[in-house]
């Protein structure tokens, strides 16, 4: 399924358990789909175990829960939680899965079997994938090195291969690595394009950490849907 009916599944949710009865125009409303989208999702969230009551009189929904939060979460955070760790590309990289794993199987010993098949129905039903998941689950060689680079905002050398198989080199200032559907992409400023650029990791074939530090700048430290040029380096 895609990543935005995970996210909508979620806040719908989010919304039935508000304490308070929603109708099926203001579920549409909110999350910006139509209401054949919200039948069908609520069919989902029934199928995977959550108590969806419906009231005649008001014609609205509602959700109940009775789990005792965990660490002060809910159970919709709960669920949120997990489905994120599960859906992440972060979960396909050999140094975070199995602590991803451990921590996940910790947080799910915490709460009643029946929350517990909630979340595990949940998971099979809005499974993301990408279009190549192996190209995810097998990290570019420098992967690392640019991970380090990115959080510890230190400047980095890179050679690498351009759209036309040109070698080059340049210094970079990592601000953001991206699990994009198919691949891993660096945004970063670049010494040798005097700008902020969009690589894909997989086409450097060198990397060098340097003692160089920068600053982030402030837009970086903002969640933006769209941080560079679409151009990628030529």
């Amino acid at each position: 399924m895609a990543t935005q009916r995970l996210g909508r599944a979620i806040e719908m949710l989010s919304l039935l358990e508000s304490n308070q009865t929603v109708s099926a125009n203001y579920l549409a409303e909110v999350l910006q789909c139509s209401r054949r989208t919200i039948f069908r999702d609520l069919s989902l969230l029934r199928d995977a175990g959550i108590d969806i009551q419906f009231d005649e009189t008001s014609e609205s929904y509602c959700a109940h829960s009775e789990m005792k939060s965990v660490n002060g979460m809910g159970e919709t955070e709960l669920i949120a939680i997990v489905l994120a760790a599960w859906a992440s590309p972060i979960a396909h990289l050999p140094q975070f899965q199995a602590s991803i794993q451990q921590g996940v199987s910790k947080l799910l010993a915490q709460v009643p079997e029946d929350v517990r098949i909630k979340v595990y129905n949940l998971a099979r039903a809005l499974r993301v994938q990408s279009a190549t998941p192996e190209a995810l689950s097998t990290p570019p060689k420098f992967l690392a090195i640019l991970l380090d680079a990115t959080v510890q905002r230190r400047c980095v050398h890179v050679c690498y291969s351009d759209n036309k198989q040109t070698a080059r080199q340049t210094k970079l200032w990592p601000y953001v690595i991206c699990a994009a559907m198919d691949e891993w992409r660096l945004i970063a400023r670049s010494a040798w394009h005097k700008a902020v650029v969009d690589v894909s990791i997989s086409q450097i074939t060198n990397a060098k950490l340097l003692d160089e530090t920068f600053l982030m700048p402030r837009r970086f430290l903002r969640a933006e849907s769209t941080w560079a040029k679409t151009a990628g380096p030529k």
